[in-house]
């Protein structure tokens, strides 16, 4: 082998060795299907998803209770108070919309359930 011909595969072969040294760890396509393989369609619900569940049964309750309330004509003072033992006892508070339904928010103000 001749001089030039050693430089070039030297050269060469330094420029892959950086290049596999440097190359991404986690390529978007091979990392994303790694995670997919690992984890099945159906997984255990996480706990947000249960918390927002307990939320949404107690908008739903609420609103029951505080309809069945304005129906058997409970006075305004009736209405509030109720409304506080709701959000004391549930963390939710009942609201009348514009259209004349009721609604349900948690504390932070996230809208849990809706009348139809």
């Amino acid at each position: 082998m001749d001089n030039q011909t050693k430089k070039l595969l030297t050269v060469v072969g330094i420029a892959v060795l950086l290049l596999w040294v440097t190359r991404p760890k986690n390529n978007m396509i091979e990392g994303g299907s790694k995670k997919l393989k690992g984890k099945g369609k159906l997984s255990a619900p996480k706990e947000a998803d249960s918390g927002l569940a307990q939320d949404q049964h107690n908008g739903t309750v609420g609103i029951q209770a505080m309809r069945e309330a304005i129906e058997s004509g409970e006075t305004k003072k009736e209405l509030d108070k109720l409304n506080r033992m709701l959000l004391n006892e549930n963390g939710i508070k009942v609201y009348v919309m514009s259209n004349g339904k009721l609604c349900a928010r948690n504390r932070k103000g996230k809208t849990v359930a809706k009348e139809k």
